[in-house]
């Protein structure tokens, strides 16, 4: 970076200038080139100077490799993720970050904008919001299999009964890596809206609440009775609450 400094003398001088941090904010570069950036954006956007904000803007200093960005960004999603879902697991967190690479990449394919699109526009073709990010994550996090071993512990159930959950939650294990099974997925979704309307209640145990749900999800969707019957329904009910608290602590 070239800055140009006059001298007491009036003489000027030119300074060259590395930006060798890993984070410089932009408003922490010399006047001189903020001045300079400035006019140039509002050259290329046909405003005022006075219009152009560059306060949230930053140099990022790194390799310059496709892999190398890569490992950055997922190394910062990770500790995103750890530090707000402390109980998250490996698995969740590779997911979520390639569900929003998948969806990113294909938001920034869209060519159909106009040369003139309104800020409004790109944004609602190219941008994502926090709220969508927070479903990403929570539907990710609801998504996932707990261990079979915190399944059994959350249930109640003794280990004399153990076949209930280990057949079920075998099922679930196949059904829930299936992407285009779209009977599961609805299954998921009934089961989702179910739990919002009918909280857990503490004063009965895990897997006889996961009953409580199948019932219910019978007597709305009484074709799920043939695939699914009611243990696994309350297994995987137990799986939800598992994630539930995850996403919650």
């Amino acid at each position: 970076m070239n800055i140009k400094v006059r001298s007491e003398k009036g003489k000027t001088h030119n300074i060259k200038k590395s930006l060798s941090a890993e984070y410089t904010s932009f408003t922490d570069i010399h006047e001189s080139v903020q001045n300079k950036i400035k006019a140039d954006i509002a050259e290329k956007c046909n405003i005022s100077e006075s219009e152009v904000d560059i306060s949230k803007f930053a140099h990022l200093h790194t390799t310059l490799t496709i892999e190398r960005h890569k490992d950055l960004v997922e190394k910062e999603m990770e500790d995103f993720l750890y530090e707000k879902y402390p109980q998250i697991t490996v698995d969740i967190v590779k997911g979520i970050y390639s569900t929003l690479i998948d969806l990113l990449t294909r938001r920034q394919e869209y060519e159909r904008l106009s040369e003139n699109a309104t800020f409004a526009e790109v944004k609602r073709f190219k941008g994502f919001t926090k709220s969508e990010l927070k479903r990403v994550i929570d539907k990710a996090i609801l998504l996932s299999i707990p261990t079979f071993d915190d399944v059994m512990k959350m249930s109640g159930i003794s280990m004399d009964e153990m076949v209930k959950v280990s057949l079920p939650y075998t099922q679930i294990l196949t059904d829930s890596n299936n992407k285009k099974d779209e009977t599961f997925q609805g299954l998921f979704n009934l089961v989702s809206e179910i739990l919002i309307e009918k909280p857990y209640d503490e004063k009965v145990l895990p897997w006889e609440y996961g009953l409580q749900i199948a019932d219910v999800a019978y007597e709305r969707k009484p074709l799920y009775k043939t695939p699914y019957n009611c243990d696994y329904i309350a297994t995987l009910v137990i799986c939800m609450l598992i994630n539930a608290s995850r996403r919650l602590s």
